[in-house]
């Protein structure tokens, strides 16, 4: 888990050579990573041992799936929404590096339609400046509804029946995009929340079990700096 950059001369007092260096960053000891729940990656990937071990709440997963419920059912014109994800890499007892998403910050200044969204550097300035010690931004969430993006229907079927073709829970060019150009190290992750997986009046109930929250969220992370489909841990306990 490192970086490369290109280091040029300073007059600062500097005195490593110009050229690539690999920076690897420090990180702190902490407690083993809480037991909880999977939420699975998708077939055919078939995880490694060395995967990065990543965690999240059910609690915090739970309470964006709330916030979306709230918001398609105030809203007249649904669009995309997105998080910042903030928590921490550790060390556990053992010397096995983990990561925790603990919380997340929507995205102050976030200009969104039915198919995309941006914000610019200075939103994701704001939310560095309120990190607390030792947290860092890990990635985003943000939400997807296949059933308003209509060119992405497909042509009618036998009867004369539509369906969608796919589910919500995909990375777009333009998601892919921004993670790799801002979501790019080994402990950045990409979550997608399906906002059209909490119509109906039992999303609640569904979001109880790994299962639900599957057909309701897919975590995107790096290996071998491939961007897939990955598991999380689910830690802590329902809270629905």
């Amino acid at each position: 888990m490192l970086s490369i950059v290109r280091l040029t001369p300073r007059d600062d007092g500097d005195q490593r050579p110009d050229g690539l260096h690999a920076l690897v960053p420090a990180f702190p000891a902490g407690p083993a990573m809480p037991p909880g729940g999977q939420l699975p990656a998708a077939p055919p990937f078939v995880e490694p041992a060395d995967l990065l071990p990543a965690g999240c709440p059910w609690a915090l997963l739970q309470g964006l799936a709330a916030d979306e419920a709230r918001f398609r059912r105030a809203t007249t014109e649904w669009r995309e929404r997105m998080w910042f994800l903030v928590g921490r890499v550790s060390r556990d007892p053992s010397g096995m590096l983990y990561a925790s998403i603990e919380r997340a910050v929507e995205a102050p200044g976030l200009v969104s339609t039915a198919a995309a969204f941006s914000c610019g550097p200075l939103d994701y300035s704001r939310v560095v400046d309120g990190l607390d010690p030792g947290e860092r931004v890990m990635g985003m969430c943000h939400t997807h509804d296949l059933g308003r993006i209509t060119d992405l229907r497909p042509a009618a079927g036998e009867g004369g029946a539509t369906a969608l073709a796919v589910s919500s829970l995909f990375l777009s060019a333009q998601d892919i995009e921004t993670a790799l150009s801002v979501f790019a190290a080994p402990w950045h992750f990409s979550i997608v929340l399906a906002s059209d997986s909490l119509a109906g009046d039992d999303w609640e109930e569904r979001l109880r079990t790994a299962a639900g929250m599957g057909r309701a969220f897919a975590v995107f992370g790096y290996f071998d700096g491939v961007l897939v489909r990955r598991s999380i841990t689910l830690t802590g306990a329902s809270q629905l």
